[in-house]
């Protein structure tokens, strides 16, 4: 969706992703060291517009950048999308931050508080490969409540492989906000 919202955190920034981010995109999704656990992409700037183009249309798809506040460097990507706005529930994820970035931490407590304070959902959850043990473990030292185990869900390397759906509800999010916050006052400080 193209949107307007914009998200600043003490380090980061979330801001709406466009046309300009499309090579940006395609780094990331395209390196090996960061696509292990995502549906592939191909290295074509024609192709990655016109994924934006269809981005664009969708009205329960927000897409962000993740920059850096003082250098306006890009770090990484993430959304908020599959929102069904009567059930107020949606999922995050397409995630990834590039090598050596510290937004991760930030970046996610950006996504949830705009999925609960600005969208005003009740539930968001993401969907991980099992295999991706990084991200599996970040939602469960945040105690992000494992709701079930999806076979066969994602295609991997033409594999079927399970997913793990990690749930949080707005109650969740006061708790998860607080840990998150102190995380990230930790790696501002380093």
């Amino acid at each position: 969706m193209l949107h307007k919202f914009i998200l600043k955190g003490v380090t980061y920034t979330l801001r709406p992703v466009n046309d300009l981010d499309a090579n940006f995109i395609l780094k990331l999704r395209c390196n090996p060291k960061l696509n292990k656990f995502i549906n592939p992409t191909k290295k074509n700037l024609t192709i990655q517009l016109g994924w934006l183009q269809n981005y664009y249309q969708r009205n329960n798809d927000f897409y962000f950048v993740i920059e850096e506040n003082k250098s306006k460097q890009k770090h990484g990507l993430v959304a908020l999308y599959e929102i069904n706005f009567k059930k107020k529930t949606a999922e995050w994820g397409r995630w990834i931050v590039k090598e050596g970035s510290l937004s991760a931490t930030e970046s996610a407590l950006l996504i949830f508080k705009f999925a609960f304070e600005k969208m005003k959902m009740k539930r968001i959850y993401s969907r991980v490969v099992i295999l991706n043990k990084k991200v599996v473990s970040f939602q469960d030292s945040l105690e992000i409540k494992k709701i079930k185990i999806l076979k066969n869900y994602f295609n991997y390397r033409g594999k079927k492989v399970n997913s793990i759906e990690h749930t949080m509800t707005s109650k969740d999010y006061l708790r998860v906000k607080e840990k998150l916050a102190k995380l990230s006052r930790i790696l501002i400080n380093r």
